[in-house]
């Protein structure tokens, strides 16, 4: 039986927006990945963030990244049309 903090991520909309470093997250990713998910990672570059090298190294995460939210549209497009 699922806790309340396991339902919410259950029953959670829309992709999760991380902007530290998350344990979490990143088990919730080797999860996915493990089980043949589809996992994409939106990054958008900065000097003072960088993306992980676990992330950008693992075949199973399709990296794209982006300048300006107006291009997501499309990566997403294009990244969902990737079999």
């Amino acid at each position: 039986m699922a806790n309340g903090s396991q339902e919410r991520e259950i029953g959670a909309v829309g992709p999760p927006v991380v902007t530290t470093p998350s344990l979490g997250v990143g088990y919730e990713i080797g999860r996915a990945v493990e089980w043949g998910k589809r996992v994409i990672c939106l990054y958008r570059p900065s000097t003072e963030r960088r993306l992980s090298g676990m992330i950008a190294g693992c075949g199973g995460i399709l990296v794209r990244t982006y300048t300006d939210t107006a291009q997501l549209p499309s990566i997403l497009k294009e990244a969902l049309a990737i079999s």
